[in-house]
This record gives C-alpha cells, structure tokens and sequence, in this order.
C-alpha cells in the first residue's frame, strides 16, 4: 500500500497539472480521480485555500493603503505591524474555516473584517431564514449558535482574546514550535484539533508563522489515520512517525516505482501535505467520496465556474485573455501582467 499512495499522489497532482494547463478531459485513466471529487496533494491549491490567501492579499492592500492614507508612512510607520497583521489574518482565517463554504462569503462581499462582523451575521441570519445552506457539507462543522458565540468572543472587549492569541502564535513562531501554534489555537472555545488544524495551516502556507515549517509538526486528523491504517497496518500507534517515514521515503519510492512525481515549484510533498493526501487516499480507497467532480455551472463538485466572473485584480476589466495565480486565483489581464513565458507549468503572482 505504500507504492499505492505514492502513485495516488501522483496520478492525482497529474490532474491538476493537466486542467492547470486547460487540456481538454479527461485527464486521467482512473476512473476514480475522473469521476469524483479529491482535493489536491498540496492544500495551497486547492480552491478554498486559494480563496482564503485571495482575501489575506485583498486584506493586506487594505491595512496598506489605510496606513498611507493616517499619514503613518510620513512618521515612519508605513509598514503594518507583524503582530496587527497577524491578528487581522487569524480572525479571516477563523471565520472563514469554522464556516467554509465559499459561496456564502462570496455573497457577501468576501471574509468580513472585524469591523463587518456584525453585518455579516445579519447576512448569515437571511440566509439561514430563506433554508439556504450557510455551512460546507465537506466535513464536519459546528452547529450556527456556536459560531456565532465564537466569534463574537473573539471580538469582545475590542478584540483582547484576538490578540493575546496572536501575541502566544508569535511567541511560539518565534521558538520554532509550531505544536505550541496549534495548541494555542485550540485553546479557542469551540475550535477543536481539526479546525485549529486548519487555521495553523492558513498562518503557515502564508509565511506568517516563520521561521516555523511544513515539516515541523503535523495535527493528523481521522482520515489521516484512516490512511495510515490502510498503509501499514491496525497495530500502528504511533501516527506521527509513520507520517514522518512516508514524507522521508517519498523520493526512493517514486524512483523504485519507476515514476517521476510532478512537483509543484519543484517542492517536495511536505509533512502537511503528507497528511492532507493521506485523508485523500483514505477516501480514494474507500470510495467514501460523495461529491462528484461537475465541471458545469451547476457549481456541484467543483467551483471553477466562478473563475468566468473574475476581473482583473489591478484594473477590473474582463478581458478576454487572463492569466490566474496558481496559489490565490487572482485574475490578471495581460496588460497589468506578463504572461506566463512559453513552457512555465505553474505561474504566481507574487
């Protein structure tokens, strides 16, 4: 079962380079990995994360251009805090991940600051009095009522609880203990290993818990293990070690597999994204996927009909040539970016 994950890996990041680079279906021979819906090896690609670093960039340009116009540049003081930014990028992340459904915050405008929270639960209230579905069907989520408290806990007392979080977050950045990260996140009232999970992984993949890495420590969830268990074999105890061995193995498996794995910006599959392909497998293994991959509007198993609605990110046209970051989705027309050079798989933005 070892080969078996390695090369679901990689069947799998081979669907994405091939839609990446808009070949026409199908894009692989499973029937599995054709049909039904799988996130992606690297959880910076997949499209809910993607929205999340697209709204933590919208966010900074804020913070950015608010500093500029107190005349706080003019003292000396342009550049955003660490610790306010941190702050600002904590509260999107919680209050997209406890909820996470795209849609719903699409509708609204995007991730409500902390300013906008108060609007934005009347536009949660509306929502849910009209029977539509607030929450993401994907995983398991916590119940209105506690969301409401959480966040509204979080702000209390101009936002004390926020802060001090984000002050025990820099502090244990700071040691390079990421497990501390992760625990200081479950602390949160309601927030529970998967969710605190989630948010350290946002805080991470956006270079705001360094010198913490991917390969410091990982929360492995029930689908994880699940994994694991298929892997190896019910006696195993320890399910941090062996996630460790797969990460360690990766490049002598796909040589003895006979395979070359794509990697993306020539990356290895990190201890992070080791657990997140090892929940994947679990499901691919187990057809446990519900969700099937539709790539028309319909919008059911995939998301990528949104991409049409995009304009340019700088300049707002709709142009008909568009170039789109692989790690946020921010759309560019070619006049406000270079396009990609002829023969580059992957492009980011920044």
């Amino acid at each position: 079962y070892v080969g078996r994950f390695f090369l679901f890996c990689r069947e799998r990041q081979r669907v994405w380079e091939k839609r990446n680079a808009d070949e026409i279906r199908p894009w692989t021979r499973d029937a599995k990995l054709n049909g039904d819906f799988y996130c992606n090896i690297y959880r910076e690609l997949d499209r809910g994360t993607c929205y999340f670093r697209s709204q933590l960039l919208s966010a900074a340009a804020k913070a950015k251009d608010q500093a500029r116009k107190s005349g706080a540049q003019s003292r000396g003081e342009g550049r955003v805090s660490m610790e306010s930014f941190l702050t600002e990028a904590l509260w999107l992340s919680l209050c997209y991940r406890l909820l996470n459904k795209i849609e719903t915050f699409h509708e609204f405008g995007g991730i409500p600051s902390q300013n906008e929270w108060k609007a934005f639960l009347t536009h949660l209230e509306r929502r849910r009095n009209r029977g539509e579905k607030i929450f993401t069907g994907a995983h398991q989520t916590m119940n209105f009522k506690h969301y409401g408290e959480t966040m509204a806990k979080l702000l209390k007392g101009d936002g004390r609880l926020l802060r001090n979080i984000s002050s025990k977050l820099i502090d244990a950045a700071k040691k390079k203990n990421l497990k501390d990260c992760f625990q200081a996140l479950t602390c949160i009232k309601f927030v529970g290993p998967f969710f605190g999970w989630q948010v350290t992984c946002d805080l991470m993949e956006s270079k705001l818990l360094l010198p913490c890495t991917e390969d410091d420590f990982v929360q492995l969830g029930p689908g994880a293990k699940a994994g694991l268990k298929l892997i190896f074999n019910s006696k195993m105890t320890n399910h941090l070690e062996m996630a460790q061995l797969l990460r360690d193995i990766q490049d002598d498996t796909f040589n003895a597999l006979g395979v070359t794995f794509p990697k993306f910006r020539r990356r290895d599959i990190t201890l992070k994204n080791i657990e997140h392909a090892l929940c994947e497998f679990h499901k691919y293994c187990e057809s446990a996927s519900s969700r099937k991959y539709d790539p028309d509007v319909t919008g059911r198993g995939s998301r990528s009909h949104m991409d049409v609605e995009k304009t340019c990110i700088i300049c707002s046209s709709d142009s008909e040539y568009m170039v789109f970051c692989d790690i946020c989705l921010n759309g560019y027309c070619i006049d406000c970016k270079d396009a990609p050079e002829e023969g580059d798989s992957t492009w980011l933005c920044a």
